[in-house]
């Protein structure tokens, strides 16, 4: 069992990286136009999981140190800022965390190929929770599908969002705090 990362999977995982920053920076800027359209529950969560996917991204940085290889930054692309409703924002969201999944489909098969187990060991544990987010924003998606077609039915999703936050001990954010300028 080599030390070093193979370049494949190492090339792979530094992709991701990238991609993986981009996605919690995108998710940042949703969590800006969620709270600038007065939802504070669904900007919540939207920060939450901005600041879970930047902790999930570190995670992967400190493994590929940790097996002895060099991370080279790549840029990140300004993020999309013109969602017109909620339900467009969630429904980025589905199509970011497919291609996450779909990367790391793609990095795990490359250490298969390498025979590379403690990378295909670290890889299940993302995989994995990868499947837990994306059956988690399904149903979430789901739930404002049906609900978006009244002002009533999207503050009522507000809510559910803000009492899942609560419940997934996500920090509380303080939307009304505001400085005056005089």
């Amino acid at each position: 069992m080599a030390i070093v990362l193979g370049k494949r999977v190492q090339e792979s995982l530094t992709r991701l990286v990238a991609d993986e920053f981009g996605v919690s920076y995108c998710y940042f800027s949703m969590y800006i136009l969620l709270k600038d359209m007065g939802l504070a529950g669904c900007a919540t969560w939207m920060l939450a999981k901005s600041q879970g996917k930047t902790a999930q991204t570190v995670e992967l940085c400190d493994y590929i140190c940790y097996r002895g290889a060099k991370i080279r930054l790549q840029p990140i692309p300004a993020p999309k800022q013109d969602w017109r409703a909620p339900l467009h924002i969630f429904e980025e969201i589905i199509r970011l965390e497919q291609k996450s999944a779909a990367s790391l489909a793609t990095i795990y098969e490359a250490a298969v190929a390498d025979k590379d187990y403690p990378s295909q060991h670290f890889l299940m544990q993302f995989i994995s929770k990868q499947m837990k987010r994306e059956m988690s924003i399904t149903k979430i998606l789901e739930r404002l599908r049906r609900m978006q077609a009244t002002d009533i039915g999207v503050l009522t999703f507000d809510r559910e969002l803000q009492q899942m936050a609560a419940e997934e001990n996500m920090p509380d954010v303080d939307h009304h705090n505001t400085v005056d300028f005089l």
